[in-house]
């Protein structure tokens, strides 16, 4: 009959001393008793017969992991007595339990009626209980350890228990000790469970409000963590160490933007986004181990959920970077978009190794038709890019990759060993059945680690893997003695002489065949566990470089605004009481705190993040309202400002550029088609139209519009005008270069030309009091470029900007078609 817990009802196993559901202690339970060790008597040397007796013990043989068989005579030991040995007083104690266990459970009723069982445990109760190989796991639904497919090889005693832990960023964390009393190593990774406040959280939905991290100890810092949100109001977290964890609820956006790479669950910042890992990786090798443009590219796919960004904010970003440089990487002379850009990339490079490494490790859970050209190509070849920024992130990935490749699909993928059935081959098998320190997937786990430590390449980590399985399958024929006493034992009184038949390509083959085994056996499981571990480490990257770029994103960046007019002789600046404002894109919802009223001296700051500013479009201009205006009105004046460093001085007395120095060509202009409209009836037409140019065939059922756009075609070189207006929408966000010029006709007028023919250029007329240049098209039937645009000299006084935003109207009525464009071009003026 089995035995059940006093405190919970749950059935115990054989020999328990505590609960492994509750933890509760089992009274009364038996000690295990130490089996007494036999003398085993030697046998003759150097002729072998069938004798039940055994041999005398042979030298010490030189491994790795094991010690030959001892078969001296051992001393015999009782077994220890029981603490409660003496004769009980089996009425008055047994009374005396049941009346404790009583108060006991009504208290524990009591508390669960009024908190439930999970409060109860979060509220200071402790979990206690016994870790072994029959018991993975221990404690309750919210709050438990899990060893995993690799438990412990012997017994240990495990405890969680509720700390009190110092806030994160002013988050109050819900904090578990977790320990394991054990000599052996915890190399495996486990699983913690730890409830959050659900009370806390509220409506809001787990996935961004909840956070996990790890307290380090050395540092005293909380640090992120990998975890799983579960349906039951707790967190899983993985590692492969024991110590404080915590976890909890984000209640504002404050600490959101503080705590964001911590509240970013596993799926979140591994598989939620389309990257080619393997190019990103590749591409960092060949670049001696820096990150390139695809990594930076990557970090920015990463950015995008674990900020939030949404695509608009991640093709601004790339916008402004690719738009400072030429092509994604380090902006001259920009230190602010330096450190995005290169954080950017070691994470882009990150969360692709994390990316291979997942898919490394699914290769243990059946998933070998992978395929990793990065391992292959690049990381198993030259290891010259060791020595790069993120060189150690990718040496480890190459390592993996020999345990997961060459080894796993590779090499050990042929028909398993059938056995041989010579008496050697007999002997060999019992000989490691019978050894004592025969390795676990742990313990050969741990010596692969070791190994690699100081590999300098994947292939001489290769052969140390071999080196290290070699010794071992080589130790039975290291002692004769060994090997005849085990012959012996198989012969079974044949009579066979020890040696007899035995050579050096006999104990190739056995030892090879064993090998093989192994590989396909027991290091499988090893391999796996560094596997997993590596997976867990690769993650853990990840989260580093995001706390990374969290830390830089929240820099504070300022605008420190002085009139450059005040000296001794002029203490009040014109434009005290103007208000400075940003000239901000309408997403933004806190423009008021982008914005400053100038002191008497015309002084004044405006601070935001750097992550506001990105995400802001990175701005670049200033409006300046005069004292008492509102700012529904035309500023007064532009002022033009470039975020070059974290803080950035601005001139705030400037006024607007004449005409005469509007005049002249603007080479670097750009144009950006913003939006398209045309009409379905426009439409319909276009694309009936263009589907008859294709096949030679008058199309669509308005004559007139196929006769229109076909004399339009041949008036302009053949031009397909019907698939170029269409085809406008494809550029919406391209940035084109667009030079263009603006000539003098008369006081304050003249010509805005885009390109180099005065054909659809604009008529222009500009306010000098304003600052704004007017454009309508020249020609009205045909269309052209309309609207304003603003003139400013630039942060250094020496030359003008022109910048707007203007609609093109072009052959067809506005309300079938037109399109909005953003102008911007810079003149230097004449020194």
């Amino acid at each position: 009959m089995g035995k059940y817990c006093r405190n919970c009802g749950n059935e115990l196993h054989t020999g328990a001393r505590f609960c492994a559901k509750c933890g509760a202690a089992v009274p009364d339970a038996p000690v295990k008793p130490i089996p007494v060790a036999q003398p085993k008597p030697a046998p003759t040397a150097q002729t072998f017969t069938p004798s039940p007796s055994a041999p005398p013990a042979p030298p010490p043989i030189q491994g790795t992991y094991t010690t030959p068989p001892q078969h001296a005579p051992q001393p015999q030991y009782a077994p220890p007595k029981h603490k409660n040995a003496a004769t009980p007083k089996r009425n008055g104690g047994r009374n005396t339990l049941c009346i404790v266990l009583s108060v006991l459970l009504v208290i524990q009723i009591a508390a669960v009626a009024l908190y439930g069982w999970p409060g109860f445990m979060v509220g200071g109760k402790s979990v206690n209980g016994i870790l072994n190989k029959e018991t993975p796991r221990i404690g309750t639904d919210t709050l438990s350890l899990d060893m995993g497919e690799f438990p412990l090889d012997g017994e240990a005693e495990c405890e969680i228990k509720p700390i009190d832990a110092p806030p994160l960023d002013g988050v109050e964390m819900q904090a578990y000790e977790f320990s394991i009393d054990t000599d052996e190593e915890l190399f495996s990774v486990m699983e913690l469970t730890i409830p959050y406040n659900e009370k806390t959280l509220g409506d809001l939905d787990p996935e961004g409000n909840v956070g996990a991290a790890y307290y380090n100890k050395e540092s005293g810092e909380w640090e992120p963590v990998s975890f799983r949100l579960n349906n039951n109001g707790t967190v899983s977290i993985f590692t492969e160490h024991l110590s404080t964890y915590g976890c909890f609820v984000i209640t504002d956006d404050f600490t959101r933007n503080a705590c964001v790479s911590y509240a970013i669950p596993e799926f979140a910042y591994i598989g939620n986004y389309s990257i080619d890992a393997n190019s990103v990786i590749t591409d960092a090798v060949n670049n001696g181990g820096n990150p390139d443009n695809s990594a930076i590219q990557a970090g920015l796919e990463v950015l995008d959920v674990a900020l939030s960004f949404g695509s608009a904010g991640v093709d601004t970003v790339s916008y402004e970077l690719n738009s400072l440089t030429g092509v994604m990487g380090a902006a001259p002379g920009n230190s602010l978009l330096n450190g995005v850009s290169d954080k950017l990339g070691t994470l882009g490079v990150a969360v692709s190794a994390a990316q291979i490494a997942v898919g490394m490790y699914d290769i243990y859970n059946g998933k070998t038709d992978a395929i990793f050209p990065c391992y292959r190509d690049s990381l198993k070849g030259s290891v010259a890019y060791v020595g790069g920024k993120v060189g150690s992130k990718l040496f480890s990935l190459a390592f993996l990759g020999v345990l997961a490749i060459d080894y796993s699909i590779n090499k050990f993928g042929e028909t398993a060993w059938a056995g041989r059935t010579d008496v050697y081959s007999k002997a060999y098998a019992l000989y490691y059945e019978e050894e004592g320190g025969k390795p676990t997937a742990r313990e050969w786990a741990i010596q692969f680690l070791k190994a690699r430590e100081t590999a300098r390449s994947p292939e001489r980590y290769q052969l140390r893997i071999e080196g290290l399985v070699n010794r071992y399958v080589d130790k039975f024929w290291a002692d004769e003695t060994v090997v005849a006493y085990y012959q012996s034992r198989v012969s079974k009184g044949s009579g066979f002489t020890g040696g007899g038949g035995l050579n050096e390509t006999m104990k190739a083959e056995i030892s090879a065949e064993y090998a093989n085994e192994l590989y396909r056996g027991v290091l499988q499981d090893a391999f796996k566990m560094i596997a997993d571990r590596d997976v867990r480490i690769a993650n853990k990257n990840v989260l580093k470089e995001l706390n990374a770029i969290k830390s830089e994103l929240n820099k504070k960046c300022t605008i420190d605004l002085y009139d450059g007019s005040i000296d001794e002789g002029k203490k009040q600046s014109d434009v005290t009481g103007a208000a400075v404002v940003v000239s901000l894109p309408d997403s933004v919802t806190d423009a008021d705190s982008w914005s400053v009223t100038l002191g008497n001296d015309g002084s004044g700051q405006i601070q935001f993040t750097l992550l506001a500013y990105l995400m802001a479009g990175i701005p670049d201009k200033l409006e300046l309202y005069g004292k008492g205006a509102s700012q529904s009105d035309e500023p007064t004046a532009i002022i033009p400002f470039a975020m070059d460093d974290f803080i950035q001085r601005v001139d705030v007395n400037v006024g607007a550029p004449t005409f005469d120095e509007l005049i002249g060509a603007y080479e670097d202009g750009t144009l950006t088609i913003t939006s398209v409209f045309i009409s379905d009836t426009l439409r319909a037409e276009l694309e009936n139209s263009a589907s008859s140019e294709d096949s030679g065939d008058s199309g669509g059922d308005d004559g007139n519009l196929d006769a229109f756009t076909d004399a339009l075609n041949e008036e302009y070189a053949g031009c397909d005008i019907a698939g170029a207006l269409m085809g406008l929408e494809e550029q919406i966000g391209v940035v084109n270069e667009s030079p263009f010029s603006v000539t003098t006709g008369g006081e304050n007028s003249g010509l805005f030309i885009l390109g180099d023919s005065e054909e659809g250029a604009s008529a222009a007329v500009y306010d000098p009091s304003k600052g704004i240049l007017t454009l309508t098209p020249k020609d009205q039937e045909m269309g052209g470029l309309g609207g304003e645009l603003r003139a400013s000299y630039n942060t250094d006084k020496n030359g003008v900007i022109l910048s707007g935003e203007l609609k093109l109207i072009f052959l067809f009525p506005e309300s079938d078609f037109h399109a909005l464009v953003q102008i911007q071009g810079s003149r230097p003026l004449a020194q």
